[in-house]
């Protein structure tokens, strides 16, 4: 047999083999992206149901009954979060200031309870002119004049017998006072260390908000891109809602980033002074 005959029997003999191999890989093929596809179905419809519950939880605080959403959302200040710089320097805040006057108030009691059981040493002098006779009318004629005088002086010494029981009341009080001050300065480092952590968070987010704002806008350039392919008969349905999801994510990426900067922007405000509100 000659090389020619040969080459031709292995090729068709190649071609039987592969017209039964291709059909059956197609429909594999077929059979994954419906699978696929049911799949991405799935993931949109649990999306619609979350949807609807958040729809219900928001009515539920304006005390709406309803699974439609007929108030105006605000739009998310992008620029406002991106651009938002924290108060230049720190403030106390209303518990400090509210621990200070504590501190205060203690200390000033402390100094009161204090002198109210120290040693008293009073002078006390009392002068009257009273009549002392035994006939009404003359006793109050005498009440005015000045020859029957009644007068006294004298010291008053008073101090407390139970001297360890006024020792313990004053160490009780002491303890207090120290109480009170370690509070304040705790509260002030706290708030200190809070300060520093909300402006490097507030950093932080500021950067992951303008990285994840690009992404999404690249991501919504590809699923425009991906749409003009699947008009074109070049890509799939699954395709195009693959890349609809990634946008979606994308989006949800930058609005969860979006409320942890409110957040963040609201503990700052505690740290404000009153001139800079």
């Amino acid at each position: 047999m000659c090389p020619a005959s040969i080459l031709t029997f292995s090729s068709v003999a190649l071609f039987s083999s592969l017209s039964h191999i291709i059909p059956q890989q197609v429909c594999e093929s077929s059979a994954a992206s419906k699978a696929a596809l049911e799949s991405g179905k799935l993931d949109l419809q649990e999306s619609i149901d979350n949807e609807k519950d958040a729809i219900r939880t928001f009515n539920s605080f304006i005390t709406v009954d309803s699974d439609v959403l007929d108030v105006e959302l605000a739009k998310v200040p992008w620029d406002y979060l991106e651009t938002y710089k924290a108060p230049s320097e720190y403030s106390p805040t209303d518990q400090v200031k509210a621990l200070e006057k504590q501190v205060e108030m203690t200390k000033n009691n402390s100094l009161i309870e204090r002198d109210k059981y120290k040693p008293s040493l009073d002078l006390n002098a009392t002068y009257s002119i009273n009549g002392q006779d035994t006939k009404m009318h003359r006793s109050m004629r005498d009440t005015f004049a000045y020859d029957i005088p009644d007068r006294s002086i004298g010291l008053k010494f008073s101090m407390p017998l139970n001297l360890s029981a006024i020792e313990d009341f004053n160490d009780a009080n002491y303890r207090d006072e120290n109480a009170v001050k370690l509070m304040y300065k705790q509260q002030v480092l706290a708030d200190r260390v809070n300060w520093n952590q909300l402006t490097d968070k507030l950093k932080y987010a500021q950067e992951r908000l303008k990285l994840a704002r690009q992404i999404e806008v690249i991501q919504e350039k590809k699923l425009k891109n991906e749409i003009k392919r699947w008009k074109n008969g070049v890509s799939t349905t699954y395709q195009v809602l693959q890349f609809e999801n990634e946008l979606t994510q994308s989006r949800l990426e930058s609005l969860s980033i979006a409320n942890d900067i409110f957040s963040i922007i609201a503990n700052l405000k505690l740290f404000e002074s009153e001139n800079n509100n």
